[in-house]
């Protein structure tokens, strides 16, 4: 008889009946197996390969006692180093850390605590390299977020401290996908203040700052307005102390019928040079053009040969000065 008329006569009822209880009384696939094995003739057994085995309930896994104690004893050396982290001694704490790394290599806490030691001890580049991996452990076991979170904003504590600013906040970005934490959204945002900050000290250049006024200039002269504009912008992002600049954008906004943006020019301008008439003269022409200024009647003379009064409390400083000017001239 050959094996297939031997596999034969097993019941197709019965393999029927094993699947309706496994899909509907939730019965263990493994029982049914069990029990559909038990139902084949000794001889088909032999002949399928099929062993005589007990139920998986009465079978024991081999090694499980052993990994069970050494993720005990992995712990209890996180411990002892969680003791001499406190005491702020680092090198004890990261022998404790590596040596709990190496009992249970399939978790990041132990590597993300020893970057944490590095980070105590001032070793920056240490600290990086053990969070990358401590990441890529947490990634290939399916780690909690929260310590991928912690590993990628420790990352970025020390580029930070290592001055490089852009690469710390890719690291608080991958740590706020990862989990939204409040102190790492803080961190981030200073550091990229921080990062603005020596990006426009780098950017000032006062030599290029006049080379952009000149051209704006030249684009005034031509009746470019908005690329006389553009130029006195970078002009004075190139030197923001310079007065000039502000001076001749306003002119030019005037131009263009912006008056707000030139009333502000006007004023940072005399901010920087409070005794600059021109600045006195161009804020006067926008408050006149924005009608802020009242142009009330002049007063009936008392006699025919009294001569007419101009209300100077009425004006507003900057045309009281550009009057002023003009009458001494």
């Amino acid at each position: 008889m050959t094996a297939g008329m031997m596999a034969g006569r097993i019941s197709w009822l019965t393999v029927f009946a094993l699947l309706l209880c496994t899909v509907f009384c939730h019965v263990p696939i493994s029982a049914s197996v069990h029990v559909l094995e038990s139902s084949i003739q000794p001889s088909a057994r032999v002949v399928l390969g099929l062993r005589n085995r007990a139920p998986a309930s009465l079978l024991r896994l081999r090694g499980a006692g052993d990994a069970d104690s050494k993720v005990q004893e992995a712990l209890a050396a996180k411990e002892l180093g969680n003791e001499a982290y406190k005491k702020k001694d680092f090198e004890e704490a990261i022998k404790q850390y590596e040596r709990a790394a190496e009992l249970d290599p399939t978790s990041m806490v132990y590597l993300n605590n020893i970057a944490a030691a590095l980070f105590g001890q001032g070793k920056y580049e240490e600290c990086i390299k053990k969070c990358q991996e401590a990441i890529e452990v947490g990634k290939q076991y399916r780690s909690d977020f929260k310590d991928i979170a912690r590993a990628h904003s420790r990352c970025g504590n020390a580029c930070a401290k290592l001055g490089r600013l852009e690469e710390a906040i890719k690291h608080y970005d991958s740590s706020l996908v990862e989990f939204k934490d409040g102190n790492v959204e803080l961190k981030r945002r200073e550091v990229i203040r921080q990062k603005d900050e020596i990006d426009k000290a780098a950017y000032l250049n006062p030599e290029k700052a006049e080379e952009h006024r000149q051209n704006g200039n030249a684009f005034f002269k031509e009746g470019k307005w908005v690329d006389a504009i553009r130029e006195y912008t970078e002009g004075l992002r190139r030197d923001p102390q310079n007065h000039l600049i502000y001076s001749n954008r306003a002119q030019t906004y005037i131009k263009v019928m912006d008056f707000g943006s030139a009333l502000k020019d006007c004023d940072k301008c005399l901010e920087l040079k409070p005794d600059f008439p021109r600045a006195y003269a161009r804020k006067a022409t926008v408050q006149m053009l924005c009608k802020q200024v009242p142009f009330p009647s002049p007063p009936a003379p008392s006699s025919p040969s009294s001569p007419c009064t101009l209300p100077l409390r009425s004006m507003s400083p900057s045309c009281h000065l550009v009057l002023v000017q003009f009458l001494m001239c």
